[in-house]
């Protein structure tokens, strides 16, 4: 079985009602020990919670990126970021979070060409994580994501 990822951005939602959930680098679900802990925060928001801020925290540094889903702002290093995208014609009832991550793995092989042995194998692993949201207005869908490495 393949070792866990190291997680290098760790999320932390705050909720509506002003408490908090942090994601630990175990990324364990307390409700499903099978899942991650990203099942938790879904599953209190499937309970009432609304999210308010979701935040992507680089482990070891002090980098933060948060989406404000009561706004449709983002912040680096609590400074708001506005990209470029169509405007919206009216706040929408609700921005709905999107987060994921991304892995892009590379294997590199040198093989002898006389004997087709391989003499060496080289892997790389790279993530990239997005947050945004999306929402509807008058019927049309809005998106917009931010992605860091």
């Amino acid at each position: 079985m393949a070792d866990k990822p190291v997680l290098k951005w760790l999320f932390r939602v705050q909720f509506a009602d002003g408490s908090t959930y942090n994601q630990t680098p175990n990324d364990k679900s307390v409700i499903d020990p099978k899942r991650s802990e990203y099942y938790d925060m879904m599953e209190a928001e499937k309970r009432g919670k609304k999210i308010r801020y979701f935040s992507l925290f680089e482990v070891g540094t002090t980098n933060i990126v948060s989406v404000d889903l009561g706004t449709g702002l983002f912040f680096v290093n609590k400074l708001p970021v506005l990209l470029e995208s169509q405007k919206l014609p009216k706040l929408p009832e609700k921005f709905n979070l999107i987060f994921y991550h991304q892995v892009d793995q590379n294997q590199t092989m040198t093989i002898q060409k006389s004997t087709g042995k391989v003499l060496k194998t080289e892997q790389s692993t790279h993530r990239e994580y997005f947050i945004g949201w999306e929402c509807e207005i008058a019927g049309k869908k809005y998106i917009q994501k931010l992605a860091v490495s």
